[in-house]
């Protein structure tokens, strides 16, 4: 099996980065406005969990592109991303509720968890894209 370096980094600029892009304009803003841009402040309401989820999503579309060769692998990669999808759902579930309750709830357990989270998603995600895609039979013109 072949690695497809291209398509991973088209993945990673044009999906992760641009998955990323409200985080990345709102530190923009932050540092515009002379506020101090903390993880908590950054990641604090779950938008990471958000973005998780979405990636995970969508790798696992991309796995079933891909046919039932080495269908072990395949299950294996689908099923950490299923794993992201259900825990990040479920996270951000949870801190929705207390933001729409205005009760007190752990920023920093929020941004520090989904961070970690999203760093394996990355991963995860990744995965999912080392396997070829089939060849749908169609010319690209």
């Amino acid at each position: 099996m072949k690695l497809d370096v291209p398509r991973i980094l088209r993945w990673l600029f044009f999906t992760v980065v641009i998955a990323l892009a409200p985080i990345l304009c709102f530190w923009h803003n932050i540092g515009l406005e002379g506020g101090v841009a903390t993880q908590e402040v950054l990641l604090g309401k779950g938008e990471l969990y958000l973005i998780s989820c979405a990636l995970a999503a969508a790798a696992i579309g991309e796995l079933v592109a891909t046919g039932w060769e080495q269908a072990t692998a395949k299950v294996i990669c689908a099923g950490g991303c299923i794993l992201i999808v259900v825990l990040a759902t479920s996270a951000y579930a949870v801190v929705a509720s207390h933001l729409e309750k205005q009760d007190g709830y752990s920023q920093f357990a929020v941004a520090s968890r989904s961070w970690k989270l999203f760093v394996f998603t990355v991963v995860a995600a990744a995965s999912c894209l080392t396997f070829p895609q089939q060849n749908s039979g169609r010319k690209h013109g």
